[in-house]
């Protein structure tokens, strides 16, 4: 062998192609049973009504092709899933939703660092930008800054807007003054030539050895509105206690002007503004949006190497919707406040065990809710079957004096056939008892899935 064929074939050793994803199929059923009493004004009346509430097969999918040389790296990754509606009611049929979350190349030059990808993707970096159908390029200008670039159409499942089109950048900067990072970006979408977002969003990191910190906000110019925003962090204290913590408040779902078309029933924002302002549109746009407010504060820590526990406490509050095009009026949520008490302990009785128990307190201006639950984990067969009973008993009481009592066991059963494949079932029964002033009612239901994941590389 020659001095270059030499060269030639360690040069091609150094060419790596591989491939990794899974596969996976779960069929979701259950049926309720319901048996009501009402008073009436000539005696109570009777009834049962029995139902399908659910037959659904659902099939997901997960693949990444990688190509490696010395100076290249190049991947096609494929994700998505796909529904298949199969409860049949009258002579309906079956519906059909799919979603294909990821379709791109994806290439990296090693030396300039340089990133490429071109197809259905979420931008390179953080932001708001959504799921979009483009290019988009990301590349060093100096020392810890980048610059990410995008073009494409977005993937808006909500509205189906015609002649859509988003453009992004996005300055990134990591590693300052050691723990510090950070980026700022600009997105412009268009429907029609006319604008439909126009948004402005910065985000902030800080990781430290016992801190981190992430905060982001992304304002919406065209509205003179704040889309999102959200501060989250965690600590590391003293007696390995972990205290985490997220403030969250934004708009559901994101705003943008041809949120109007759901408001106004119209397919096209330009046939729209021959009749209306732009500010008439946003106002038909704003009403689509809810107000989402959340808060969390937990604290964990280990009580011994068996046993942990944590102090969960969450606040949520939606506002209103009113009804708008074929979408029905929702109420506000009003505030609601979650506290709630975990102890988990592991590997109690075998080397593959987790025992969790967990009171819940749930509170708002409408309801009290209690809510007591036990589940388990425990491997058989060196591992390869787990079985995962659970229990929970819930009782509500609301401010028209119904009260709700409901208990459900369940059972979820996995078994790994190979390092690659595995079977996975779950079942949960559940009865219900509601006792209002006018009327009483019994419900039996079971809701289970079973399928499985095949993991290849």
């Amino acid at each position: 062998m020659t001095k270059t064929e030499v060269a030639t074939g360690l040069k091609a050793d150094k060419k790596r192609l591989s491939a990794t994803g899974s596969v996976s199929q779960y069929y979701y059923g259950g049926q309720t049973k319901t048996d009501s009493l009402v008073n009436i004004a000539s005696g109570k009346d009777q009834s049962t009504l029995t139902r399908t509430n659910q037959s659904v097969l659902v099939s997901s999918w997960d693949a990444t092709g990688r190509y490696e040389t010395d100076d290249s790296i190049t991947k096609l990754i494929m994700r998505g899933s796909h529904s298949d509606n199969l409860a049949t009611s009258s002579a309906q049929t079956s519906a059909t939703q799919g979603l294909v979350s990821a379709a791109y190349v994806d290439y990296r030059d090693i030396k300039s660092r340089m990133d490429f990808r071109v197809g259905r993707q979420s931008a390179i970096g953080g932001s708001l930008f959504g799921l979009f159908d483009g290019v988009s390029m990301a590349m060093p200008i100096a020392e810890n800054y980048k610059v990410d670039a995008m073009l494409g159409v977005p993937a808006n499942t909500l509205v189906n807007a015609p002649q859509q089109a988003m453009a992004g950048v996005m300055v990134e900067a990591d590693n300052l003054f050691e723990h510090w990072g950070g980026n700022l970006s600009l997105v412009e979408q268009t429907t029609e030539s006319i604008s439909d977002r126009r948004a402005i969003a910065a985000e902030v990191r800080y990781f430290g050895e016992t801190i981190s910190m992430f905060t982001q906000i992304d304002y919406d110019i065209n509205f003179n509105e704040i889309n999102a925003l959200t501060l989250q962090g965690s600590f590391q204290g003293p007696y390995d206690t972990t205290v985490t913590m997220l403030v969250d408040q934004r708009k559901a779902p994101s705003l943008q002007l041809s949120d109007a078309l759901i408001s106004l029933g119209g397919t096209s924002l330009s046939t729209l503004l021959q009749t209306r302002s732009v500010a008439e549109l946003q106002s038909a746009a704003l009403a689509t949006a809810a107000k989402a407010q959340q808060a969390m504060v937990s604290f964990s820590r280990a009580l011994s190497s068996k046993w942990q526990g944590s102090m969960d406490f969450h606040y949520s509050d939606v506002g209103a919707l009113p009804a708008v095009g074929n979408f029905q009026a929702q109420p506000a949520t009003g505030a609601q406040y979650n506290v709630s008490f975990q102890l988990t302990g592991s590997n109690l009785y075998s080397n593959r065990d987790i025992n969790g128990f967990n009171v819940s307190q749930i509170t708002s201006d409408t309801m009290n809710g209690t809510q007591i639950a036990y589940n388990n984990l425990t491997g058989f067969m060196g591992n390869k079957m787990s079985l995962e009973p659970s229990i929970r008993y819930y009782t509500q009481k609301d401010n028209t004096d119904t009260k709700i009592s409901r208990i459900s066991p369940g059972l979820r059963v996995s078994y790994r056939l190979s390092n690659r494949a595995s079977l996975m079932a779950e079942g949960v029964y559940e009865t219900s008892q509601t006792d209002g002033p006018t009327s009483n009612e019994a419900s039996e239901s079971y809701f289970f899935y079973l399928g499985y994941r095949y993991d290849f590389q």
